[in-house]
């Protein structure tokens, strides 16, 4: 069974990851600065871990799952429709968002 300590640290054991984040912490007393108790915690991979939009769990099987937020997925809809509503206004959309990534482009160089 897999841990994770903080969204970086992996290991086999609890005790060891414990022991880390006691480390962590006193390291980050030295520095002055706290860790944010919501945030840092210790638990099964398998509960699954929210990171970049999606949440990531390990299978049984060793295969890692991951299923986009709710949140997410309902923003990504509302970009679509949108989108879908800006091209049936313009005739020309794909012409238009062509353009529009070499003017882009061509700013940023």
């Amino acid at each position: 069974m897999s841990f994770l300590l903080s969204r970086s640290l992996i290991h086999e054991s609890k005790a060891y990851l414990e022991v880390c984040l006691n480390r962590i912490t006193s390291f980050c007393d030295l520095l002055k600065i706290t860790l944010d108790e919501k945030k840092t915690r210790i638990t099964r991979l398998s509960q699954g871990v929210v990171f970049l939009n999606g949440k990531y769990a390990l299978l049984p099987s060793g295969k890692v799952l991951r299923r986009p937020l709710k949140d997410s997925t309902k923003r990504m809809r509302t970009k679509l429709v949108k989108f879908r509503k800006f091209i049936a206004v313009r005739k020309s959309g794909f012409e238009y968002i062509l353009s529009s990534m070499a003017r882009q482009l061509h700013e940023a160089v």
